[in-house]
């Protein structure tokens, strides 16, 4: 049994299945032996070594204090070296009587065992380290994900925060741990936060406890960002915790909004070009021997659009642009899709039309919608609007052959007078 007294110099770590003895009178002395044979080697020391050795860069596995005002002072320094998401080393108090242990739990002791009784140590301390064992591995592994996992009281207060949720939130373990979770919300959500939690546990209604959904988080430096979280109500003996899981959005958000920038026309909020084509190449594919199911195509531009932007300016013109955007969204089905060319050029696609007929009739409607005035400020803006029309597949079993015959029937009702549908 390896023993190093107060007066020796002390090693600058401890081995790791070094068990650190704090002792005043030897009281626990007795029950080392059954330490050193179970392959501890044991260190015999004053308090502040005993303090040196749990904060060097090799901790023992365990500290072994007889209890005394000494050891009650040692129990408070040695909480203050516990960090969050970090490993710790616990406390055994040797305790000489019910009050002495009563006393040791209270100050944070980790457990205790009777110096009368010192039979039952070792089983004892195989106890505190394997809950260590399991402690440290929960550790690592809720440090290991990639996502914020955070523990709560009924109260709101942060219990655990994890490194991914430093990572993602901008504050350490110690900035967070013991503040009301609401800190990591931006308004409203961080003024209403409290209230859902009491109506929950008064009510049992849930806002996000069961569930998962995009919020908004709220980093350190104030910035506000998207955030995917799911929320647990667990139970710890009698105290109601929650437990949320968060995943920072903002990469997949900027992924998502260079994706929308990609296909979507900036002024009017309708797919562009490359969506409409998009679209049109999936409804015009078809399996091999077999035709594409039925649809139609109506190429519409605008008639005065250039007179707006002359006599009114390009705001006038965006606002015309807009308006006939939600005009031709509105006048069409769930199936059915509109979208933006260029300039002024639209195209609606009609899910299964196949006659011509029920095309003109879908024509005819969002022609006189279009011709309605568009208000801008105190000025009223008047277009009208051509369309020309294609059927799928009698027209055409490509994009560009049904865009070429839609566009070209649409120059022909221009010119043919009155009706402006080809």
């Amino acid at each position: 049994m390896t023993v190093v007294n107060p007066g020796q110099s002390m090693q600058s770590g401890a081995s790791p299945q070094t068990v650190v003895y704090v002792s005043h009178s030897g009281g626990c002395a007795t029950a080392l032996r059954s330490l050193s044979d179970a392959g501890y080697a044991v260190q015999q020391t004053d308090a502040a070594a005993a303090l040196a050795l749990a904060a060097s860069a090799m901790p023992p596995v365990l500290l072994l204090a007889e209890w005394s005002d000494e050891a009650a002072v040692l129990v408070q320094s040695l909480m203050g070296l516990r960090r969050p998401n970090q490993a710790w080393v616990p406390l055994v108090a040797c305790c000489a009587d019910a009050q002495q242990a009563e006393a040791a739990i209270a100050a944070g002791a980790d457990d205790f065992v009777m110096a009368g009784n010192t039979g039952s140590l070792r089983a004892r301390l195989a106890v505190v380290l394997r809950g260590k064992a399991r402690g440290d591995m929960l550790e690592g592994v809720l440090n290991a994900t990639f996502d914020g996992i955070i523990t709560i009281d009924a109260q709101g207060r942060m219990l655990t925060f994890n490194r991914a949720a430093s990572r993602i939130f901008g504050y350490s373990p110690s900035e967070a741990i013991g503040q009301n979770v609401s800190m990591l919300m931006p308004e409203p959500e961080r003024a209403q936060h409290d209230g859902h939690l009491r109506r929950y546990l008064a009510t049992g209604e849930a806002h996000v406890v069961g569930t998962g959904r995009q919020v908004s988080g709220r980093r350190r430096s104030g910035e506000e960002f998207p955030l995917y979280l799911q929320v647990a109500a667990v139970r710890s003996g009698h105290e109601q915790l929650f437990v949320g899981i968060a995943k920072d959005r903002s990469l997949e958000a900027q992924a998502d909004a260079l994706r929308t920038a990609a296909v979507v026309d900036p002024v009017t909020g309708l797919g562009n070009r490359r969506h409409v084509l998009g679209v049109l190449q999936q409804w015009t594919q078809a399996e091999p021997g077999r035709v594409p199911r039925p649809f139609a195509l109506l190429f519409v531009d605008l008639d005065g659009f250039k007179r707006v932007n002359d006599e009114h300016g390009h705001a006038a013109g965006d606002a015309v642009l807009r308006a006939v955007a939600g005009r031709l969204a509105h006048g069409i089905g769930r199936e059915d899709a509109a979208g933006r060319l260029a300039g002024d050029e639209f195209v609606v696609l009609l899910h299964g039309v196949a006659r011509a007929a029920d095309a003109h009739t879908v024509a005819r409607r969002l022609l006189a919608a279009l011709a309605e005035p568009v208000q801008h400020g105190e000025v009223e803006l008047h277009v009208t609007a051509t369309a020309g029309v294609a059927l799928c597949p009698r027209d055409g079993l490509s994009a560009d052959t049904l865009l070429q015959h839609a566009d070209a029937q649409m120059y022909r009702a221009k010119r043919g007078g009155p009706v402006r549908i080809g």
